[in-house]
């Protein structure tokens, strides 16, 4: 009798560290943050409950986030900061945490925002041109302003930078100088959601200016002369 005693104590307790260790660790993620001026998205993981000590691991895109995994503790939030954004739904961070009985718990995943612009083909226009259009096939998060930034070469050559304008529906309309030499001027456009104030990463164009053509050769006349045509 005593031996079924002590045995059935043996595995009741058996039972409990290990329905205990399954239990380990619980954790919620909350405070999450868009990425409003580039990469600056964040959350935190606050752990309820977990064995020793605790770390959790961050992936995103197939790889770990920069410092994962990190050591965290019971009842103190971890900030997770420093995040990129993604358009739509936002870019997925899985999280998954392991304490000191092995367990780690089913992945938990926080999804990050961010303005975001598509744009199509960049333009080419023939010299002389005063306009080009810079078409887009998609934005996220609500953005209705835009602001060009042109490089030096391009300033030099008469482009001038839009600042804060209302985003119009695609194509957006670009002001070209006159007097641009054919070359290949270097931009960036960033959009802008205003009622939150989120901006996008700067996304890349180019505006080709191309030179014109030009005919030359020998137009034969009537009588002993020649004349040189050019154009």
């Amino acid at each position: 009798m005593k031996i079924s005693r002590v045995l059935g104590l043996v595995f009741f307790l058996l039972g409990f560290s290990i329905l205990k260790s399954l239990s380990q660790p619980v954790y919620t993620i909350q405070n999450i943050q868009d990425a409003c001026f580039g990469a600056d998205g964040s959350f935190e993981i606050l752990v309820s409950s977990g064995n020793g000590s605790i770390s959790a691991s961050i992936v995103s895109g197939g790889s770990p986030i920069s410092g994962s995994p990190f050591s965290v503790s019971v009842g103190v939030p971890f900030l997770v900061s420093g995040l990129a954004g993604g358009p739509g739904l936002g870019r997925n961070y899985s999280l998954s945490l392991v304490d000191d009985d092995g367990f780690s718990l089913v992945n938990s995943s926080a999804r990050i925002k961010a303005v975001t612009i598509t744009l199509g083909s960049s333009p080419s226009v023939c010299s002389g041109a005063i306009f080009a259009n810079l078409p887009y096939s998609a934005t996220s998060n609500s953005p209705n302003l835009f602001r060009i930034d042109y490089n030096a070469a391009a300033e030099a050559a008469g482009f001038v930078d839009v600042i804060n304008t209302s985003l119009p529906l695609t194509p957006i309309p670009l002001v070209i100088p006159f007097a641009a030499a054919p070359a290949t001027y270097q931009a960036q456009i960033i959009v802008t959601n205003s009622s939150t104030g989120c901006f996008s990463s700067p996304t890349s164009f180019t505006v080709k200016v191309n030179a014109l053509p030009t005919i030359t050769g020998t137009l034969s006349i009537c009588g002993t002369g020649t004349s040189q045509l050019t154009g």
